[in-house]
């Protein structure tokens, strides 16, 4: 069996903390002998609590960001990044 976790939350390289319970059930599913794979939502703009912490908070996401990569391999499960845009919580 084969099975895509999708998740907003999960962790990147610039912060391996977020998430780290969404990577847990990905382990979890694989120990029980499913094949999975995790698509990680990335936004590629910045939120606007970001924009409200000033330039050098923005400065900073963006850099985080950037330093996402497509893919990557944890613990033997493949992530890849996928880039997604969302409307802010109020319109959404």
């Amino acid at each position: 069996m084969r099975v895509a976790l999708v998740a907003e939350y999960y962790p990147r390289p610039s912060d391996p903390a977020l998430g780290v319970w969404a990577h847990r059930q990905a382990l979890a599913v694989r120990e029980q002998g499913v094949d999975v794979r995790v698509l990680a939502l990335h936004r590629p703009i910045p939120p606007l609590g970001a924009a409200r912490g000033g330039p050098a908070a923005v400065r900073d996401w963006i850099h985080a960001a950037r330093t996402v990569p497509r893919a990557t391999e944890m613990d033997g499960i493949h992530v890849r990044y996928v880039r997604f845009v969302a409307p802010t919580r109020p319109l959404a």
